[in-house]
């Protein structure tokens, strides 16, 4: 067994221990820690460990970990970046238009459908007929900044 190196805790440490010294003194019984609290240990925890971090400010171990597997998993869901349409939709070839009285969602060989579907099961299908900003309104639909 090697010996393991840690590396040094960072000025922000003793700044949220002193943080949660100062709630603990003012609290009212059984009153939860308070979100900003959660919100600075919680990435601290992901960098340094769980343990380590919470040892060092006075956090309870279980409810740290419960809060740094949320974060992670909170993370895991991520915006589209990028969307693949075809080139002839893109470049805006002729051939995509539609006649009279024909619905807009069959889709010509220079169109695309878009099927979204959020975890709150709300969904949206979008019929594409020419050149558009699909990755914008998926970001939208979503309700995640591009």
């Amino acid at each position: 067994m090697g010996i393991q190196t840690k590396h040094p805790l960072p000025a922000e440490v003793g700044q949220l221990q002193r943080q949660i010294q100062e709630w603990r003194q003012t609290r009212r019984k059984s009153e939860p820690v308070p979100a900003a609290i959660w919100a600075a240990a919680v990435p601290m925890a992901m960098e340094f460990g769980v343990c380590r971090i919470g040892r060092a400010v006075g956090l309870d171990y279980t409810w740290l970990r419960k809060k740094v597997a949320a974060a992670k998993a909170k993370a895991e869901v991520t915006t589209p970046g990028f969307l693949e349409l075809p080139a002839s939709l893109v470049l805006g070839e002729a051939g995509g238009r539609r006649e009279a009285g024909q619905d807009p969602c069959d889709v010509p060989r220079t169109s695309a459908v878009i099927e979204l579907s959020s975890a709150d099961g709300a969904r949206m299908r979008l019929c594409l007929n020419g050149a558009v900003d699909a990755t914008g309104i998926v970001a939208a639909f979503l309700g995640r900044p591009r």
